[in-house]
């Protein structure tokens, strides 16, 4: 085993999302070198199992066979996508995935609806890697 490095050393230290692994965890990691440049790398993950926020301000304006959402930003950057379902039910009985979007969208279009008939459109936020889906917002259209 080599001997530990004793002299001056400079220590950098960085932190950030794993946007390759889409595991939702947060990575710290710590870089020492010395002056010839040998370093060693220390790196600690640190599992995030809160439970995504539901998105807000979900609104719906009809339109002849189709329908125009809008809702806030979202702000968690763990969610990967936002998912939109659609029932004729107030409860959401029935509900059918209709779309998926990036998070950073806050709009969608959904067609193919029928005139005279009222809708129900629920928004929640994903993320892949702990299958964790937010709590439902839903609006009546």
């Amino acid at each position: 085993m080599p001997e530990p490095y004793t002299g001056d050393a400079q220590v950098d230290f960085t932190s950030g999302w794993d946007d390759y692994a889409h595991d939702g965890n947060m990575y710290f990691a710590v870089l020492a070198w010395d002056e010839e440049l040998h370093y060693e790398r220390a790196e600690l993950r640190l599992d995030d199992t809160r439970p995504l926020p539901a998105p807000t301000g979900l609104a719906a304006a009809p339109l002849s066979l189709a329908a125009d959402l809008s809702w806030d930003p979202y702000g968690d950057l763990r969610a990967e996508e936002l998912r939109i379902y659609q029932s004729t039910d107030p409860g959401m009985a029935g509900a059918v995935e209709v779309a998926k979007t990036a998070p950073t969208v806050t709009a969608k279009q959904i067609t193919g609806l029928a005139n005279g008939t009222t809708y129900y459109f629920a928004l929640t936020a994903y993320m892949y890697a702990d299958d964790l889906e937010s709590p439902t917002v839903i609006s009546p259209r």
